[in-house]
This record gives C-alpha cells, sequence and structure tokens, in this order.
C-alpha cells in the first residue's frame, strides 16, 4: 500500500490547537510531506498533536518526523503530543525505539487536549 496524503487529515477542535490524524500506513513516501505539515501547524498553532491511535503501520522516517516536530515545538515554545492508541503494532515502535522516553505521548484525545501525560518527554 502507498500512502498518499489522504491518509492524514487535519482537524482544530478549537483555536490554537491543530490535530494531525495518521490513518493507515505511513512511510518514507509520504514523511517529507507529514514533516512539512507539522512544521506549518507548529507555527500556526499552540499545541499540535499527532493522532496515530488509527495508524495500522509506521516507519522509521515518520518517527524522524515526529521527533524532529517534538525539536521544532520546544524551539518556539510549542505544544507538542503524540496519541497512542491501542494498537499493539505502531505502540510497540515506539516502545522498540525508546521513542516513548523522549516525547509527551497520551492515550486519549482527552488527554491529549488537556494536557494530560501517560509520558513525558525527559
Amino acid at each position: 500500500m502507498v500512502a498518499t496524503l489522504e491518509d492524514v487529515q487535519v482537524i482544530s477542535p478549537r483555536a490554537g490547537v491543530s490535530v494531525v490524524c495518521l490513518k493507515g500506513e505511513h512511510d518514507l513516501t509520504i514523511a517529507w510531506e507529514v514533516s512539512e505539515l507539522l512544521d506549518w501547524l507548529l507555527v500556526t498553532s499552540d499545541l499540535v498533536v499527532a493522532d496515530v491511535s488509527d495508524a495500522q503501520f509506521i516507519d522509521s522516517s515518520i518517527l524522524n518526523a515526529l521527533i524532529a516536530a517534538d525539536g521544532l515545538a520546544r524551539e518556539r515554545g510549542k505544544d507538542f503530543r503524540i496519541q497512542l492508541g491501542a494498537e499493539a503494532i505502531v505502540k510497540r515502535v515506539f516502545q522498540i525505539t525508546g521513542v516513548l522516553e523522549h516525547l509527551s505521548w497520551v492515550s486519549s484525545r482527552d488527554e491529549a487536549l488537556d494536557g494530560g501525560s501517560a509520558g513525558a518527554a525527559a
């Protein structure tokens, strides 16, 4: 399956907040576009949530885009969170790579929007 930006949706539940929903499979074929989207949203929003709860697969290029977005958010004084769901395969990628130890992540949209954190950057 080839990922497209059609598999990436942005919603704005309130002013200053953007949620990027990654559904399906995401890999190197759209990593640059995802990275550019996150970069732009971190200019226009105070909080950006990357929701991978409906993703079926992500590879290291997408992980790198998320890590870069987190660094950019810190530089700009913005908040960036990962919303993980129950999909074991995707969550396992985050666990195996150690990314969860360095990024702020939550289990639900409510936690993401309310500032709760199941895990936080060290």
